[in-house]
């Protein structure tokens, strides 16, 4: 557009002197309006003529890039939620098998007085009192193990009775003890039958998320007596 601009001027300037020359008796003031007019002629018509360029938008790279960006950290604050999520799952699991483990021994107390005769020193007590005591155990014991599991022996044979392995025999099912080297299969005699559960019905806590474990086992008995002042 300069360029086009000089070129009107210089071509203005070229007709003015020419008709100056040609005949100085003209006014000059004549001559630069007409000039002018011509000027402002030619320039209208060739903006008329030239077509406007219209520029399309270029795409903002910025913005792509930082939607990019929010994309990808979308991506990781979501794999961050889901490893919380696993590991908040996991200490939930942990905390209801330790809910569970404290609430079976704390049944085992209210059956058998397990604990008082576990945590007391009997060696002080006489035989007949620790006697006492552990038939006590033994038939609250029996019978919690009863209501909680179904408990079977592994061997079909009595004790003291000769058992013949087979070659692929499960090592965590049978415990061979003393077995000689010569010996091709394994065989001897049956000095603990063993045992295995078959059914499992374990107390279970009712404990909500967020609620302490119940770590009392046994609360403090005490026998309502008038007090003496």
């Amino acid at each position: 557009m300069q360029k086009q601009l000089l070129g009107f001027f210089a071509l203005i300037s070229a007709i003015t002197t020419s008709i100056m020359l040609y005949n100085k008796n003209l006014d000059t003031s004549l001559i630069a309006s007409i000039a002018t007019l011509i000027f402002l002629a030619l320039h209208l018509r060739v903006q008329r003529a030239t077509p406007e360029v219209v520029k399309e938008p270029k795409p903002i790279k910025l913005i792509d890039e930082l939607n990019d960006r929010l994309n990808a950290s979308k991506q990781q604050v979501q794999k961050l939620q889901a490893q919380i999520q696993q590991l908040e799952a996991a200490t939930k699991g942990a905390d209801s098998e330790d809910a569970a483990v404290l609430m079976f021994l704390r049944v085992m107390q209210e059956k058998s007085r397990l604990l008082d005769f576990a945590l007391t020193d009997i060696a002080r007590l006489p035989d007949a009192q620790v006697g006492a005591a552990a038939r006590v155990v033994h038939q609250g014991l029996q019978g919690l193990l009863q209501d909680s599991f179904e408990i079977k022996p592994i061997a079909d044979q009595s004790e003291g009775q000769n058992l013949q392995l087979p070659e692929d025999f499960d090592s965590s099912r049978y415990r061979i003890l003393q077995q000689s080297a010569a010996e091709q299969k394994p065989q001897g005699v049956i000095l603990h039958r063993g045992w295995e559960v078959k059914k499992m019905n374990l107390p279970r806590s009712l404990r909500r998320t967020g609620d302490p474990l119940p770590s009392v086992l046994a609360p403090v008995e005490i026998e309502a007596r008038e007090v003496l002042q």
